[in-house]
């Protein structure tokens, strides 16, 4: 699944589906969203990110 969010615009597109995650057996029992749930929550992530002018999430997180 591909979900691409223009910020500015609010214009989201998506291609592929969450189905397509789930049958990969390493993530299967780890989506535990609707497909509209994990959507938003990639545009709220974006938002926070451009509000809060983070360009490395990674290095926010402290996963370096």
């Amino acid at each position: 699944m591909r979900i691409q969010y223009n910020v500015l615009t609010e214009e989201t597109k998506v291609n592929g589906s969450i189905e397509a995650l789930k049958l990969n057996r390493l993530l299967k029992s780890k989506i535990v969203l609707t497909e509209a749930e994990f959507i938003e929550m990639v545009q709220s992530s974006a938002r926070f990110f451009i509000d809060n002018e983070i360009t490395n999430p990674a290095e926010y997180y402290g996963q370096n």
